[in-house]
This record gives C-alpha cells, structure tokens and sequence, in this order.
C-alpha cells in the first residue's frame, strides 16, 4: 500500500512540477513571508556588504592562506 501512496505523490509532484504550479506556489510564499524572516535576510545581506565583515573574512583568509604553505615545507 504503501509503494502506491508514495508512487501516486511522485506523479502529482512531477506534473505540477511540469506545469508550473508549484514555481508559482514558491513566489507568492516568498511575497507573503513572514516579516521577521524577511528581515534576517536583509540583515545577512546588510552584514555581506558590511566592509568592516569584508576585511575581517580577508584577513581569515590570508591566515588560512598562510598556513597551508607552511605544511607543504
């Protein structure tokens, strides 16, 4: 019985997934989010652009960098 359930939802999921409904589910979810959500992401795109961030990931990276040519010595 089981087989047949999931087999039955694999065909539903493909044909909307064909037709389109389930691309336009995802927009207008994402139009009608959940402000709290929508605002950690502007936040985390605030901090992507936040220079002070930037340098911080540079330096990070420069120690990483750094270290990884010491051990090949």
């Amino acid at each position: 019985m089981l087989p047949y359930i999931v087999i039955i939802l694999a065909v539903i999921y493909f044909v909307m997934k064909g037709t389109g409904f389930l691309d336009e589910l995802a927009k207008s979810q994402r139009k009608q989010g959940d402000p709290e959500k929508q605002m950690g992401w502007r936040l985390l795109d605030r901090m992507r652009n936040d220079s002070d961030m930037n340098h911080r990931l540079e330096v990070f990276k420069d120690f990483l960098g750094d270290n990884d040519e010491e051990e090949g010595v």
